[in-house]
C-alpha cells in the first residue's frame, strides 16, 4: 500500500525506472507522468486483445486517458456528480422535488423555500470541483486567449453568471432576485467533516456530490428518504456540466513484464470484475455493458436509483474529464480562493471572479502560456 502522495510515487519511480509493473493513473494528474515519456501506451496491446477493447469502455472515460492520441490507461470506475436531496424535508416544506429539467432559477427557488420553512440548509463548501461544472454549462471555456496568450475565463459574463448561482445560498441574490434569507451553509456550519456527512445525518436539504456518497448513506442512515437528479440547467444556455472522476490502471514502458501486466489489467478490468465492483456497491464500472446489470437497468432501491442517475450522467453532453491541462492544480486553487472570498463575504462575486482571473493569469505567465 502507498500511504503518501501517489502522485509523487508514480513520477519518482517512473523517473527512477523503478514503477511497479502496473499502477494507480487518477485522470487529475495524468498528464504529468505521459509527460515523463516512462508511461506505456495501450493502444497496440488493446488492438490484439480478445478480451479489452475500446469499445467496450463508456467513451468518455476512454477520453479521459487518452493524450495526444494514444490511450495511457483503463478506467477502473468512475463517478460524476448528482444532487441529493432529502425527500422528507422537501415534503415538509411542501416544495416539489429537485427534478433534472430544472434551471439555476428553479433550483433556487426549491431549496430557498425548504431551508425557509424546516430550517434545513443546502450545504455547499467553496469548492471549485462542485462549481465549475455549472460554469462550463453556462458557457465558461476552460481558457480563453488574447494578444498575449492563453487568458483566465473566470471574469467573464458566463462565469460569473455561474458564481452567482453557486454562492446565491450565501448572498441571498441571483441576477436581480433577491431571498429573504440565507438558505446555505457550510458542512464545516453544520458541525459535519463534509456535505455528504451533512446529508446523512439529515443536515442538510441537498448537496452536489457523487455516487461515493451511496454507500456512507448506507452504513449510516439506510432508511434516509432521498433521491438525486442530475445537474441543473443553466438558466443562459439550457446546458447541462458533470465532471467525470476516474482512476485508471497503467503501466511503464519498461521492465520485463509488460505482456503479463496487460493479461492482468485485463482480468482486473473484465466484465466479472466489473460487475463485482457494481453489486458489492464499491463503485460504477466503467463497462458499457454494465448498464444492463439488473442494478442500473431495473434499480430496486434508492441506493441503485442513485447509482442509475450517477452512471447516466457521466455519459451525458458536456460531461468532461476532472483535469485542468494545461494549467494543472494550480486552476482549481486560484477558482478555490476566490469562492471563499464570496462566501465568507469578502468580496462579491464580480470583484472576487476579476481577482480569480488575474491570479490565475500570473499562474499562466509563470507557465510560459502566457505574456508578461
Amino acid at each position: 500500500p502507498v500511504t503518501g502522495d501517489m502522485r509523487a510515487f508514480v513520477l519518482q519511480g517512473l523517473s527512477a525506472s523503478t514503477a511497479p509493473d502496473i499502477f494507480y493513473v487518477d485522470s487529475f494528474w495524468t498528464k504529468d507522468v505521459v509527460d515523463t515519456g516512462k508511461m506505456q501506451a495501450l493502444d497496440d496491446l488493446i488492438s490484439a486483445s480478445s478480451v479489452l477493447k475500446k469499445a467496450d469502455l463508456l467513451t468518455n472515460l476512454v477520453e479521459t486517458f487518452t493524450l495526444n492520441g494514444k490511450l495511457y490507461a483503463i478506467s477502473k470506475d468512475f463517478n460524476s456528480l448528482i444532487w441529493f436531496q432529502n425527500i422528507d424535508q422537501f415534503n415538509q416544506a411542501g416544495v416539489d422535488l429537485l427534478t433534472s429539467d430544472d434551471d439555476f432559477n428553479d433550483v433556487l427557488t426549491k431549496l430557498s423555500a425548504v431551508a425557509g420553512k424546516t430550517g434545513k440548509p443546502t450545504v455547499l463548501n467553496p469548492d471549485g470541483a462542485r462549481f465549475l461544472p455549472l460554469a462550463f454549462s453556462a458557457g465558461m471555456p476552460l481558457l480563453t486567449e488574447d494578444a498575449k496568450g492563453k487568458k483566465a475565463p473566470f471574469g467573464s459574463t458566463e462565469a460569473k453568471l455561474a458564481a452567482e448561482f453557486y454562492t446565491a445560498p450565501f448572498t441571498q441574490q441571483f441576477q436581480g432576485r433577491k431571498f429573504p434569507k440565507k438558505f446555505g451553509m457550510t458542512s464545516s456550519d453544520v458541525q459535519t467533516g463534509w456535505p455528504g456527512e451533512a446529508f446523512y445525518k439529515e443536515k442538510a436539504s441537498c448537496v452536489i456530490e457523487g455516487g461515493w456518497l451511496v454507500p456512507p448513506i448506507r452504513d449510516n442512515n439506510p432508511t434516509e428518504n432521498f433521491s438525486s437528479v442530475f445537474p441543473p440547467l443553466a438558466s443562459n444556455t439550457g446546458q447541462r456540466g458533470n465532471f467525470l472522476f476516474t482512476v485508471g490502471y497503467g503501466m511503464p514502458s519498461f521492465g520485463p513484464n509488460q505482456a503479463l501486466a496487460f493479461k492482468v489489467i485485463e482480468a482486473i478490468t473484465s466484465p466479472e470484475a466489473q460487475a463485482f465492483i457494481l453489486e458489492a456497491g464499491l463503485a460504477l464500472p466503467s463497462r458499457k455493458a454494465l448498464l444492463n446489470n439488473p442494478i442500473l437497468s431495473t434499480p430496486k432501491d434508492t441506493f441503485q436509483r442513485a447509482d442509475k442517475v450517477d452512471f447516466l450522467a457521466a455519459g451525458l453532453p458536456g460531461s468532461v474529464p476532472f483535469r485542468f491541462d494545461p494549467v494543472g492544480g494550480g486552476y482549481l486553487d486560484t477558482i478555490n480562493a476566490g469562492l471563499t472570498k464570496i462566501f465568507n463575504g469578502e468580496a462579491n462575486v464580480s470583484d472576487a471572479m476579476d481577482a480569480a482571473a488575474a491570479e490565475l493569469d500570473k499562474k499562466l505567465v509563470d507557465l510560459g502560456l502566457r505574456k508578461a
